[in-house]
């Protein structure tokens, strides 16, 4: 680490950078200058002390394979992991800023678009922040924010069940029939966890056998097969893998068409529609959202005990190699794998 300024700031971090679109292969840069902060014209940002980040599987392709997202592409230098933990060490001034001060413990899914985690220092928008839950750690929390936040908004903005914390939402949830493919992956794993926290009566998750014990364990009513959705009819069916067990879902929605699938995986269920298969029912790809006040309400759910922090593995910074070998590979078992900066 090079020399400290006079606020005891680094003139350069290490970072971990993807150095194009095309490569597949990262590189340890072990001095780089800190970022600049954004102008002040700009959202209000926050200077946050990387403290972990968290990797996505095939996260290196995504430039290339959905370039309709990057339209401007990735900001230089471009990092890796979509989500991290961290401390505060500079805020931004304003009203919306001062939720916020040097010194706390916060964790996120910044936007994608400009920049990943993988780096000693970043900055990221007040309103992509949340505190960390005083009840885990900052190692913890880095492999909460982007899993947990897919499966919240799939379920409670697109899915339209009533989130946890709601005063209606035991009530509302009560009769409704769920499935959830992929429920031991890690967004699927989020999505029985927060399903069972809102008062969902019926969640069938479809797991491997061999993976069957998490989604039991985190609250699911019903687990079947990865592969076979069965013959029940749902009012919810959350996709996180998409086809070909998208495509044997259609057969669950109720006759009168007024199920939802929502999905996040690879597919969009809506171009995998069968003919007569409830033309009215409601069929939608999203893509996740940066939302500090969505991951807060995930954190008043992990401090009261409903949901807790899913991590595989931990890997330390020089380690970044292997540690996407492994997410890539599917290796995973039971929660993220995790880098500590």
């Amino acid at each position: 680490m090079a020399s400290h300024t006079d606020n005891n700031l680094p003139q350069t971090m290490k970072l971990i950078t993807q150095p194009s679109p095309s490569s597949q292969i990262l590189t340890l840069v072990p001095s780089h200058p800190l970022p600049r902060p954004p102008p002040p014209s700009s959202s209000e940002h926050h200077l946050i002390h990387v403290h972990a980040a968290s990797p996505c599987r095939h996260e290196l392709l995504w430039e290339l394979a959905d370039p309709h997202i990057f339209p401007n592409g990735r900001a230089e230098p471009r990092l890796p992991c979509p989500e991290g933990s961290g401390t505060i060490v500079t805020s931004a001034p304003g009203t919306e800023a001062a939720a916020f001060k040097p010194g706390d413990k916060v964790f996120f899914a910044p936007d994608y678009n400009p920049t990943g985690c993988l780096a000693e220092y970043i900055y990221v928008r007040t309103s992509e922040l949340a505190l960390v839950p005083a009840n885990i750690t900052l190692t913890q929390a880095a492999a909460v924010p982007l899993s947990a936040l897919t499966a919240y908004q799939g379920l409670f903005a697109h899915g339209g069940l009533t989130a946890p914390g709601a005063p209606s939402a035991a009530k509302d949830n009560e009769d409704k029939k769920l499935l959830i493919t992929g429920a031991s992956g890690s967004v699927g794993a989020w999505a029985v966890q927060l399903a069972s926290a809102a008062g969902v009566g019926h969640i069938t998750a479809l797991s491997s056998p061999s993976k069957a014990s998490l989604p039991r364990s985190l609250g699911a009513t019903h687990i079947l097969n990865r592969d076979d959705p069965g013959v029940d009819k749902y009012d919810v069916i959350f996709d996180t893998v998409g086809n070909p067990v998208l495509d044997s879902a259609w057969s669950t929605i109720k006759p009168d068409g007024t199920s939802k699938i929502i999905c996040v995986g690879a597919d969009d269920p809506a171009k995998t529609r069968p003919d007569g298969a409830g033309g009215v029912a409601k069929a939608e790809w999203f893509l996740v959202q940066p939302s500090g006040s969505d991951l807060a309400k995930i954190a008043a759910l992990i401090e009261a005990g409903h949901c807790r922090p899913l991590v595989d593995s931990v890997y330390k910074f020089d380690e970044f190699e292997a540690a996407f070998q492994k997410v890539d590979r599917g290796e995973t078992r039971g929660g993220k794998v995790v880098i500590e900066v």
